[in-house]
C-alpha cells in the first residue's frame, strides 16, 4: 500500500472538505427553503386566521376609541359652549348686580330724604293742628264775647225802651250811664279790640249827656247803634280773616295728608324694590354657585378627556407595536421578512418560528439582519432537489474515501 504524507494527505483532503463544507451550507439552506415552504403550506391558514383576527380586534378597539373619543370632545365642545353662556349670563348679572347696587344706594338716599321729608311733615302737621286749635278758641271765645255783648246791648234796649214808656227820662239816662260804663269796663276786660273803647265812650257819653241833659235820648241810642253797627263790622271782618286762615290751614293740611299718602306710596315702593332687590340678590348667589359647580364639571371634563386622550396615545404606540409584529408575522407566513430589532423579540420570534415549522432563525446579535427570499413551494421540485442532494454527499464522502486511501 502507498503510503502517503501529511502534506499530500492535507493536499487531497482540503477540497474535499470545502466541498463537503460548501454542501452542508447549501443543505442548510434548502432546509430552511423546504421549513419556509412546509410553514407557507401547512400553518399558513391558522397564521392567517389569527392575523385577521388580531386585526380585526385591533380595528374594533381602534374604531370604538375613536368613537369616545369623538364622543368626549363633542361633550367638551358643547360644555365650553355653555361654559362661554355661563360666563356671559354671569357677566350680565354682575353688570345687573353694580346697576342693583347703583338702584340701592339712590334709593336708601331717597329713604333718607322721605324720612327727613316725613318728620318736617309731621312737625309742620302738629304746628298747624296747634295753630287751628289756638284759632278756634280764640272764635269760640270771640262767640261767646259776641253774645255776651249782644245781650248787654239787648238789655240796654229793654231799659231804654221801658223809662220812654214811663217817662222816666232823668233816671233813664242815669241808668244808661251806668249801663254804658259798665259795658265799656267789661268790653276792657274782655279785650274786644277796637269795639271794646267805642262802646266804653258811648255808655260814658251818653252817661254825661244823660246827667247833663245836652242831648236826648234818641242821639245816645243812635250813638249806641253806630257803636254797634262798627264792633259788629270789625268782628265780621276778624271772623272772615279767621275762615279764610281756617280755610287756608285745612288746604294745607289737606295737602299734608296727600303728601303723607305719597310717602306712605313710596315708602311701600321702596319695601317692594329692596324685596326685589334682595330676590335678584339671592339669585346671583345662585348663579355663582351654578357657575362654580360647572367649572368643577368641565374641570372633571377636561381631566376626563386627558386621561382619554393618554389613554389614546398608549393605544396608538401598542397599535404601532402590533402592526410591526403583524408585519412580522406576516412576512414569515410570506416568506420574505426583514428584522430588525432587539434579542428579546427576536427570541420570541424564534419560539414562534419553531412552533410553527420546527426551524428557528439565529439572532444572537440585536444588530443582525435576515433575509429571506421566495423559495419553491412545490414538493415534487423539493424532492428532486433532495435526492441531488444525497446523491452530491455520496459522491463528495466516496471521493473522501478514496482520497484517504
Amino acid at each position: 500500500m502507498e503510503v502517503i504524507e501529511r502534506s499530500q494527505f492535507s493536499i487531497i483532503l482540503n477540497p474535499i472538505y470545502y466541498a463537503v463544507t460548501d454542501l452542508v451550507v447549501e443543505l442548510e439552506a434548502l432546509t430552511f427553503k423546504f421549513g419556509m415552504s412546509l410553514l407557507e403550506s401547512e400553518q399558513s391558514k391558522i397564521v392567517k386566521g389569527k392575523i385577521s383576527e388580531l386585526e380585526k380586534r385591533l380595528s374594533d378597539t381602534l374604531s370604538s376609541i375613536e368613537g369616545e373619543k369623538k364622543h368626549h370632545e363633542q361633550q367638551l365642545k358643547d360644555m365650553l359652549v355653555k361654559n362661554r353662556r355661563l360666563e356671559d349670563d354671569n357677566k350680565k348679572i354682575i353688570t345687573k348686580k353694580d346697576e342693583m347696587k347703583i338702584i340701592l344706594s339712590e334709593l336708601e338716599a331717597k329713604h333718607q330724604g322721605i324720612e327727613k321729608d316725613e318728620r318736617r311733615l309731621e312737625s309742620n302737621v302738629y304746628e298747624i293742628q296747634s295753630t287751628i286749635n289756638q284759632l278756634n278758641y280764640e272764635k269760640n271765645g270771640l262767640e261767646r264775647e259776641i253774645v255776651d255783648i249782644r245781650e248787654e246791648i239787648r238789655i240796654i234796649q229793654n231799659s231804654i225802651s221801658l223809662q220812654q214808656e214811663q217817662g222816666s227820662i232823668g233816671k233813664g239816662f242815669r241808668f244808661l250811664f251806668i249801663s254804658g260804663t259798665v259795658v265799656g269796663a267789661v268790653a276792657t276786660v274782655a279785650s274786644l279790640g277796637a269795639a271794646a273803647p267805642l262802646l266804653a265812650v258811648a255808655g260814658a257819653t251818653a252817661g254825661a249827656t244823660a246827667s247833663a241833659g245836652a242831648i236826648t235820648t234818641q242821639i245816645c241810642i243812635d250813638n249806641i247803634n253806630k257803636s254797634i253797627k262798627e264792633y259788629e263790622c270789625e268782628r265780621e271782618v276778624r271772623v272772615n280773616k279767621l275762615e279764610r286762615t281756617k280755610s287756608r290751614l285745612m288746604s294745607e293740611e289737606s295737602q299734608l295728608k296727600f303728601r303723607e299718602s305719597q310717602l306712605r306710596d313710596q315708602r311701600l315702593q321702596l319695601d317692594n324694590t329692596s324685596m326685589r332687590i334682595s330676590k335678584i340678590k339671592e339669585e346671583c348667589s345662585s348663579a355663582e354657585r351654578e357657575i362654580a359647580q360647572f367649572e368643577i364639571h368641565i374641570a372633571r371634563q377636561k381631566y376626563e378627556i386627558r386621561k382619554l386622550e393618554d389613554k389614546m396615545k398608549q393605544i396608538s404606540e401598542l397599535s404601532v407595536n402590533l402592526k410591526q409584529i403583524l408585519l412580522y408575522v406576516t412576512g414569515i407566513h410570506d416568506v420574505a421578512l426583514v428584522v430588525k430589532t432587539d434579542s428579546q423579540f427576536c427570541l420570541k420570534l424564534n419560539n414562534l418560528v419553531r412552533n410553527l415549522g420546527k426551524f428557528e432563525i439565529l439572532a444572537s446579535n440585536p444588530q443582525n439582519a435576515f433575509k429571506f427570499s421566495s423559495c419553491p413551494t412545490n414538493s415534487v421540485e423539493f424532492c428532486k432537489m433532495r435526492e441531488r442532494l444525497e446523491e452530491f454527499k455520496k459522491k463528495a464522502i466516496i471521493s473522501g474515501k478514496r482520497s484517504l486511501k
